[in-house]
């Protein structure tokens, strides 16, 4: 089976990886969850009710409807945090990056330019396979942003990019809800035996499909000092497996 898959470019300030990313993986899972199944038996339910919370971002003139469920936001943060940990301690230890000066820069020209790197979320159901065979994970949907990653160089420049970055994040949003919502391949409704094959029906408050943070490990070596031509390329070339 082929993962259905779209794709998302994206450049912003280091300081705003986290509310972009949160944004628009959250705003991902609210179309792709579920309220809690009550069986009635194997096959026969009934859904309980669902609800949502606006949150406003800390460092992007925006805010994002998610699910109001705290361990659902709680099980996201967990698997983003390694990605932001490992681009924090990559940035930080990269030689100093120069600019190229612009006759009346724009923020993100008078930015310094400290990598590429790519982040995704994927939705898979597990099958099980003849004893002695492990259960197997087969992706359905996979959802990558391309994140090309800048510092800005004042404060002023920091404060418009609040409103930049907002647009360009409020549009990827809008293209992924139009696309999310047209008629397309989605697992079967579970049985209750089944349920958690589709489901992750740990959380007490909600059910998303199930799900995974994935990211492509950022190597010093891989990482160019100017520019982002190299580390596109490299991007590009990877196969998520």
């Amino acid at each position: 089976m082929n993962a259905r898959h779209q794709e998302y470019r994206l450049s912003l300030e280091i300081r705003q990886v986290n509310d972009a990313v949160s944004c628009i993986f959250h705003s991902l899972l609210a179309h792709r969850s579920v309220a809690k199944f009550q069986y009635k038996d194997d096959s026969n339910y009934s859904l309980g009710s669902l609800g949502t919370k606006e949150v406003e971002c800390e460092n992007i003139d925006l805010s994002y409807v998610k699910i109001n469920s705290d361990e659902l936001s709680y099980q996201l943060e967990k698997e983003i945090r390694p990605f932001l940990v490992e681009l924090d301690n990559t940035v930080k230890a990269a030689p100093p990056r120069k600019i190229t000066p612009h006759n009346s820069p724009t923020p993100l020209e008078s930015a310094i330019p400290l990598l590429g790197t790519q982040i995704s979320l994927e939705f898979f159901q597990r099958r099980p396979r003849p004893w002695p065979l492990p259960v197997e994970s087969v992706a359905w949907e996979r959802w990558i942003l391309f994140l090309d990653i800048f510092k800005a160089s004042s404060y002023d420049d920091l404060a418009r990019m609040r409103v930049s970055v907002a647009e360009s994040v409020g549009e990827i949003v809008l293209q992924l809800c139009s696309s999310i919502n047209r008629q397309q391949y989605l697992p079967k409704m579970p049985t209750r035996t089944e349920l958690s094959n589709v489901f992750d029906s740990n959380l007490p408050d909600c059910q998303p499909y199930l799900f995974k943070v994935c990211r492509v490990p950022i190597r010093p070596e891989t990482v160019p000092q100017t520019g982002f031509t190299g580390m596109k390329r490299y991007l590009r070339d990877l196969v998520i497996t």
